[in-house]
């Protein structure tokens, strides 16, 4: 897979702007976020193309401006598993400022997207002078830390129907403007709902199916419009009755 990416500029204020008003860096003074901003770079990535692949240097950690960014991991059967997936205002690649040497997954374009580029060796320097921004920092490769584990638990013990339910709420909750937004627009393939619920594509069809039949969702031309998000939810932790599907498709062996 290649990686195809071609720099742009943008005006020093709105960078500074955008770059403040994202987590963790909101925790930035003014003057530190003016001495970092002319060893800023800014990458346009064009869509399915990688920002990083296993054993690359990791260097570098990302905020996306515009578009969204795909983490997968590549199996051994040739397949990708996708982990995560990062929207505007996003952080990712964070784990170079916790250590990591060379990258582990590979960070994919999902559609023409704009990042922001910052190295890690900077960012280390403010971790050493803004003790806020370290606690933002570790806050925010904990809370991905814990979102990682919950979802293997689930995995192992959550109905398909169920996990399917919280991916649709995680994003929703992401993508809404404000808590009564309603519908709530998603940009998610099937083959990525399926990789993030751990199930097959063909199952992950027929629960949204089932899911647009009960008014929780809408489908329409690659999109996915979430209706009822407390229906959602009130499914997701089986306190109503759940869809007909099939029985759980993805089988987990426990390490000796």
């Amino acid at each position: 897979m290649k990686q195809i990416a071609s720099q742009m500029t943008m005006e020093k204020p709105d960078l500074i702007q955008f770059i403040q008003s994202c987590d963790p860096y909101s925790l930035l003074s003014h003057h530190e976020l003016e001495t970092i901003h002319p060893k800023v770079r800014i990458l346009t990535i064009e869509k399915g193309k990688s920002i990083y692949l296993p054993g690359h240097p990791s260097d570098q950690v990302y905020l996306v401006y515009t578009g969204s960014i795909r983490i997968a991991t590549l199996m051994e059967s040739g397949k990708e598993f996708t982990s995560s997936l990062y929207h505007v205002g996003e952080t990712f690649g964070e784990l170079s400022l916790a250590g990591e040497m060379a990258r582990v997954d590979m960070a994919i374009s999902y559609e023409r997207s704009v990042l922001i580029s910052l190295k890690t060796e900077l960012l280390s320097e403010l971790l050493k002078q803004n003790p806020l921004f370290t606690l933002g920092i570790m806050r925010l490769i904990g809370a991905r830390r814990y979102e990682t584990e919950n979802r293997l638990l689930q995995f192992f013990y959550a109905p398909v129907h169920s996990r399917l339910a919280k991916v649709l709420i995680h994003f929703a909750n992401k993508q809404a403007k404000s808590p009564s937004s309603s519908p709530i627009q998603l940009r998610l393939t099937h083959e990525i709902l399926a990789s993030l619920a751990g199930t097959t594509r063909e199952t992950t069809t027929m629960i949204l199916n089932r899911f647009q039949k009960l008014g929780m969702i809408h489908k329409s031309k690659g999109n996915i419009f979430v209706k009822d998000l407390q229906s959602l939810k009130a499914l997701s932790l089986n306190q109503s009755s759940p869809p007909k599907e099939p029985e759980n498709t993805l089988t987990l062996t426990h390490a000796a």
